[in-house]
């Protein structure tokens, strides 16, 4: 897994959704997604498929929740505790 994680992006994201407002996050966090080669596996009608498991991935840090408006907050949680576990020592 660490051979495809990338601290710079990782970073920039972090700080991109840290600026983003709690009601703005999620559609934010899902364009970061899309428009940077992640996965998002949230189908628009993400209410119908209850219950469900969320998936989404951003440059290598994958995240999963039962309710897709925790992705980012899942995501920037994991992404955190990556960057502090392969910080140099």
């Amino acid at each position: 897994m660490t051979g495809s994680i990338n601290r710079d992006q990782i970073r920039f994201v972090l700080d991109i959704l840290g600026a983003v407002s709690t009601d703005a996050l999620f559609g934010r966090f899902e364009r970061l997604c899309l428009d940077n080669g992640g996965r998002w596996d949230v189908p628009k009608d993400a209410c119908a498929y209850r219950p469900y498991q969320y998936e989404t991935t951003l440059f290598g840090v994958s995240v999963a929740a039962n309710n897709p408006v925790d992705l980012p907050k899942n995501w920037m949680r994991a992404a955190r505790r990556i960057l502090e576990e392969q910080a140099p020592a």
